[in-house]
């Protein structure tokens, strides 16, 4: 159990309560309560260099921001509607920085139609980002927790985007991303109306902040279920770019930077309704397993199966690169199934 976690649990055990509030702590992306006979969620988010995104293109970070902050409320099945953030810029930031970085923001929300309220601003060495989002809970609110042995595992789109930005922003080195088919853009997927699937179809959700692996062991954990994963939704030229990079592939699954996708369960007598309805309504979403009775985790990787139960490297945790990945490499090599 990481520390975090259990600063979490002690600070929240000294707050005061509502009893307006639905969620308990962990149990969803978003805190969700009851206010006027309205059922509304709210997240609060910070971001800042500690989340690796690329910084060099100022419209796209101030678009990723937004959207990882709004994915929290998608999660939960509600529509997002209200946006505030504190903004503290870096000092070293220009005019046209920040008018791109705003334009991002803005661009995101207006996808959305979210609007903007307003915030705190601020100047300081280093950037940061706090945002908060309110939405409003259509159907009914989904949790991290409510999954069975056997429903099935979707994700909204392809994984790896949010590691390999962490890379790329890590090394300072641009070469391993593969610049053959144009430029490279950092932006993560946009989901517009999402939360009508979420809503309608998912009986848990969250979205993959945290990469894929760290991801499923969360909703594993909390559901005490094991997950079994058949097929991984790569973004494209995955292995390319583990080629030029000399890095394996798993790192962009295995690592904690995500790129704010929707991994979710549906139950197993609804499954054909929710693909009646990404077919009539075009949508792209990957089946990649189901959740298990036993507490085994696990992926298929390179033609065998690879046990997460036990997972628990943490980039945090070492000051050497080379010796995080060397530890990932013998985790995959220690826990392979034959």
């Amino acid at each position: 159990m990481s520390k975090e976690y259990n600063y979490i649990n002690m600070i929240n055990a000294i707050m005061p309560k509502s009893e307006n509030q639905i969620n308990k702590v962990f149990e969803s992306d978003s805190e969700i309560f009851n206010l006027h006979n309205m059922k509304l969620a709210i997240n609060t988010d910070e971001f800042s260099q500690e989340d690796f995104f690329i910084e060099d293109n100022p419209y796209e970070l101030g678009y990723n921001i937004a959207l990882g902050a709004v994915s929290d409320i998608i999660a939960v099945g509600a529509k997002p509607i209200f946006f505030l953030h504190s903004m503290t810029i870096n000092s070293s930031w220009d005019d046209g920085f920040i008018t791109a970085f705003s334009k991002g923001i803005s661009d995101l929300l207006k996808l959305h139609n979210i609007a903007f309220l307003g915030g705190d601003f601020g100047i300081a060495n280093q950037w940061r980002v706090t945002c908060t989002v309110i939405g409003e809970c259509m159907k009914k609110e989904v949790m991290r927790i409510g999954a069975k042995e056997g429903d099935p595992i979707y994700i909204s789109g392809r994984v790896g985007k949010g590691n390999l930005n962490a890379a790329v922003s890590i090394l300072k080195d641009k070469s391993i991303i593969p610049l053959i088919k144009g430029k490279y853009s950092s932006i993560f997927n946009t989901h517009v109306n999402f939360h009508h699937l979420i809503a309608n179809y998912g009986n848990v959700c969250i979205d993959t902040s945290d990469g894929l692996v760290n991801t499923l062991n969360t909703l594993a954990g909390l559901n005490g279920l094991g997950y079994k994963i058949e097929e991984i939704p790569y973004i494209k030229y995955s292995k390319l770019i583990a080629k030029i990079s000399k890095l394996p592939r798993e790192l962009l699954i295995m690592g904690e930077a995500g790129e704010y996708e929707f991994l979710f369960s549906v139950e197993k007598s609804q499954e054909a309704k929710l693909i009646e309805y990404i077919v009539e309504n075009k949508i792209k979403i990957y089946k990649i397993g189901h959740f298990t009775k036993s507490q085994e985790r696990l992926i298929k990787i390179d033609g065998g199966y690879i046990d997460f139960k036990a997972f628990d490297i943490r980039g945090r945790d070492y000051d050497d690169l080379k010796i995080y990945i060397n530890e990932i490499h013998q985790y995959i090599e220690k826990n392979r199934m034959v």
